[in-house]
């Protein structure tokens, strides 16, 4: 590294530790514009009391400040940290104290919480380092009476502190039982020691996580699953694929729109992330229509099950183009994955759609590419206001492809036109949800618990189309499952 680059490494990491030393003045101090800047405007934080985006931490910790009384002190020591730039990345550690005096009934306490913040930076396009991904880690607390002679034997028996973790029983039970702060609406998310984990290393299992997020990412998962088979049971009463996908398209862009109004999402990003958002709508669509299509010719089950090979197959491209290095456990999943997929085929036995078979296949490798092209072009953005307008875009080109062809067709009778208006508000939901469950147990851990949609379509296609699979078929969709699932732990715990 020659002095030029030692240079541009310090003031970026000199950049970084007034971002960490401002966001503890302007936390304590209540300069909201100030602490807002810590942040880009998509941040996440993961800590006591709150997993979800920066801009609520931000406005409870409003509320909470204005109840603090006036002999009550409240005070964040920033420690040593540990700065690793890397580009336009970087991550940290930093050590903290959190300080404060609190008073419970007539007598006063001083509570001492020893932490870590580990920190994701990101330096945009406005060349200003702000943090985009905080968890709090914590070490051990104390709680001490400023008058020890004052309080009675036994009074911190009955504070009950074993409902709470052992590294941060006393913050918890400050926020929850007799501090300034409580309110009714603050709830402790039991951590343990298993949540101790780094940054970049190994995902917290998901008995870890808070509830509210897995279950809403498993309703996801099987609400996908239902998208498929009510697009089957469409078309059985006449509609088809070009029917369906511009529906469930058009359905899911508006509601995107009319929800990401109601959160006050900006949806004027920037010309050049707008034009990736349509450009990628035109894969949205490529990719939409090959699953829809392959439903027509294959059981609901097997195009899932084909189309979720993706996940391995975009591991696979990012290590052939140089984004990311690939693992022994990633190549032994596919190579299993693969071999299960044939025998779910019954690629040697019974007479499968090719057309299906190619469809789904194609989907695969469309979303596969997708993924490696998206995943560098909008790194550091919001995804939201992305999704909207790739939804946008591709309800456009399915509209125009409609026009093409002119095959459009709707449902002819009331269980078609009930599984047809089903397709909208499942896919709808899904879209929304996948939103939601992300800002509460993040992207990792969602894509791990999505791997429920493949199991919910078999479920799904032998009890409501009837489609079953012959013993072979069930071996081989196992092994499938098996293998998706591995390779998205392995992945998982390697970051």
């Amino acid at each position: 590294m020659d002095l030029n680059q030692r240079l541009e490494r310090a003031a970026d990491e000199s950049e970084i530790k007034k971002v960490l030393s401002n966001w503890a003045y302007a936390r304590d101090n209540g300069d909201w514009d100030v602490l807002s800047n810590c942040y880009h405007d998509d941040a996440t934080m993961n800590i006591s009391w709150i997993s979800g985006p920066a801009s609520e931490f931000i406005e409870q910790s409003k509320g909470m400040l204005a109840k603090i009384k006036p002999d009550a002190f409240n005070k964040h020591h920033v420690g040593d940290s540990r700065v690793i730039v890397n580009g336009n990345r970087a991550s940290s550690e930093v050590h903290i104290e959190l300080i404060s005096r609190m008073r419970n009934d007539v007598f006063e306490f001083d509570c001492l919480t020893w932490a870590r913040f580990l920190d994701l930076f990101e330096k945009r396009e406005d060349g200003v380092w702000r943090i985009f991904q905080r968890t709090m880690v914590y070490e051990k607390d104390r709680l001490d009476a400023v008058n020890p002679d004052q309080v009675p034997d036994g009074y911190f028996d009955a504070m009950n502190l074993d409902q709470y973790p052992p590294e941060c029983r006393f913050l918890c039970y400050r926020l929850c039982a007799r501090a300034e702060y409580h309110s009714g609406k603050i709830g402790i998310r039991k951590t343990t020691a298993r949540r101790r984990h780094k940054m970049a290393g190994r995902v917290t299992p998901i008995s870890g996580l808070p509830a509210f997020g897995v279950i809403l990412t498993i309703l996801v998962a099987v609400s996908f699953a239902a998208n498929s088979t009510l697009a089957a049971i469409a078309y059985s009463y006449g509609a088809n694929p070009l029917s369906v996908l511009t529906f469930r398209t058009s359905a899911a862009a508006l509601t995107v729109l009319v929800i990401l109004r109601i959160w006050r999402v900006p949806v004027n990003i920037s010309g050049r992330v707008k034009l990736i958002g349509i450009g990628l709508g035109g894969f949205l669509a490529a990719y939409s229509y090959g699953i829809l299509g392959a439903i027509e010719h294959l059981p609901v089950a097997l195009v899932v099950l084909t189309f979720y090979l993706y996940p391995m197959l975009t591991g696979f491209g990012a290590w052939i183009t140089g984004q990311e290095p690939i693992s022994a456990k990633l190549v032994i999943a596919l190579v299993i994955a693969f071999a299960g997929l044939a025998l779910a085929l019954d690629v040697f036995g019974q007479s499968l759609s090719l057309i299906g078979i190619a469809m789904a296949a194609g989907a695969a490798v469309i979303i596969t590419v997708m993924m490696l092209v998206m995943n560098p072009l909008v790194k550091g953005q919001d995804s939201r206001p992305i999704s909207l307008y790739m939804l946008a875009s591709s309800t456009a080109v399915i509209i125009v492809l409609d026009l093409i062809a002119g095959e459009f067709a709707l449902p002819q009778s009331l269980p078609g036109q009930l599984a047809f208006a089903g397709v909208g508000a499942f896919y709808s939901f899904s879209i929304i949800g996948i939103f939601v469950a992300i800002s509460k147990i993040g992207a990792v851990r969602v894509s791990l618990l999505m791997n429920f949609e493949p199991l919910s379509s078999v479920i799904l296609g032998v009890v409501l189309l009837g489609q079953v699979l012959s013993p072979i078929q069930f071996l081989g969709t196992a092994i499938v499952l098996a293998a998706i699932t591995f390779a998205a732990f392995s992945k998982g715990e390697t970051g």
